[in-house]
């Protein structure tokens, strides 16, 4: 585009000068035209590549970086090169040939940079007499436009080839960025990442995958699942394994042997021909969530009024002791937060104790904390005793067990009562024993 774009365009502008010039000077159009269009297209094609590309950055590389040896070393070539044309017209062809050689190891600014001075060269020999005649009348073509065109032209190629290895490796440094990244994240996520071949033979395990399973990488790498899952495990895996291998996505949940759980994937791996070499395995350990539903389970289950929280405080999960201590229904509990079923003033102490939970994320609060409750729909309140505990899991909801000590010390005085008349009644039956000893003796 850029060698199209330096000719058409200074033809336009030869064209209409040489018209004018033939129209009031009497000047031929041909003679004229082919002169302009000639020159202004050398200008352009020497002096065009070194603008575009120039960069601040980069001509320092060359002139004093890393690429300085190989561009000084260039330049005495690329001179001597054109003192071939002292003797031959062939040196039209030599500089183009030394600046494609070295097009990838001086980058698109040191080509452009060359290709510019080995123009200025051949202009200043061919201004000396110190070239042969040209190929075109030089009547007609001065040599210093035949040759320095012949040079800028030639000079294309390598630019081509120095801007295609510039392209090649801003590719090699992005794919290499991509993969660091890539290796990162597999190295440090919290899952299990493996890849498999056509053979079920480990390509790839990854850190997460090696710390689930207690093993060493020299352990599974190469080898197939079987030799350390067990047959019995890999025979549960087998039909998924080769449903993968036939290109098919699995997702499926498993429980290992020691009871702990896995949610995993299996994605198949595609080559550039389309056919299914290997697949890798994603997994999740999910056994927070089982041991979280069997916990909640036996929450719902206590006795006890138990409240199921998130982090800010909506009830997300009641049992029927929660629904008999603070009345109304499930639907109205669910809708509320914990810090509306208690009175204004137990509320703050509430609040306290949540942040003390959120401050220390592997602790529940030590003891239980004396408040006060609201029943639904009406003004009174009732003491209670509550305490906040993280729920079983990877999980950040809180479970908030709350039992009512009004109802407790009722049921303490009574039975005091009872244990007082049985009391009562003992001794009351061993005066009337002894009373009728007495009368009998």
């Amino acid at each position: 585009a850029l060698g199209i774009g330096v000719l058409v365009a200074p033809a336009l502008g030869a064209a209409i000068a040489a018209w004018w010039l033939h129209a009031f000077a009497d000047a031929p159009w041909d003679d004229t035209f082919m002169a302009w269009w000639l020159g202004h297209a050398l200008g352009l094609l020497a002096v065009t590549p070194v603008v575009l590309c120039w960069d601040h950055g980069q001509s320092h590389r060359l002139l004093a970086g890393d690429r300085a040896k190989t561009f000084w070393m260039l330049l005495v070539v690329v001179l001597l090169a054109c003192l071939v044309l002292r003797v031959s017209s062939a040196a039209v062809l030599l500089v183009p040939l030394v600046l494609l050689l070295a097009a990838a190891s001086i980058g698109v600014l040191g080509t452009a940079i060359l290709g510019l001075l080995a123009v200025f060269v051949v202009a200043w020999l061919a201004l000396t007499g110190d070239t042969p005649g040209g190929w075109i009348d030089p009547m007609r073509v001065a040599p210093v436009i035949q040759f320095g065109l012949a040079i800028a032209v030639g000079t294309l190629a390598p630019l081509l080839a120095s801007l295609l290895a510039r392209q090649r490796d801003v590719a090699l440094r992005r794919a290499q960025v991509a993969g660091e990244r890539m290796r990162t994240i597999t190295q440090h996520t919290p899952g299990l990442i493996a890849q498999l071949d056509r053979d079920l033979r480990y390509l790839y395990v990854n850190p997460g995958y090696l710390q689930w399973h207690g093993k060493r990488e020299e352990d599974v790498l190469g080898r197939t699942p079987n030799d350390f899952l067990g047959e019995a495990q890999v025979a549960r895996l087998a039909s998924r394994m080769q449903r993968a291998l036939a290109g098919q996505a699995q997702q499926f949940e498993i429980q290992m042997p020691d009871g702990r759980r896995l949610h995993a994937r299996y994605e198949p791996q595609f080559g550039e021909d389309g056919a299914v070499e290997g697949f890798y395995m994603l997994a999740e350990d999910i056994s927070w969530r089982a041991q979280a539903e069997q916990r909640m389970e036996a929450l719902l289950a206590a006795a006890d009024a138990m409240l199921v929280i998130d982090e800010s405080g909506c009830v997300v999960q009641v049992n029927a002791g929660a629904i008999r201590l603070f009345g109304g229904t499930r639907g109205t509990l669910l809708s509320s937060s914990l810090a509306s079923l208690l009175t204004e003033p137990s509320r703050a102490a509430l609040l306290h104790e949540m942040q003390r939970l959120r401050d220390a994320a592997d602790a529940d609060t030590p003891d239980w904390i004396a408040l006060y409750g609201r029943r639904d729909g009406l003004d009174g309140c009732f003491p209670i005793e509550l305490r906040l505990s993280h729920l079983a899991g990877d999980t950040p909801l809180i479970v908030a067990a709350i039992r009512d000590t009004g109802e407790q010390a009722q049921q303490g005085r009574l039975a005091r009562a009872v244990a007082a008349d049985q009391a009562h009644d003992l001794v009351a039956a061993d005066l009337e024993r002894d009373a009728a000893q007495d009368v009998a003796g």
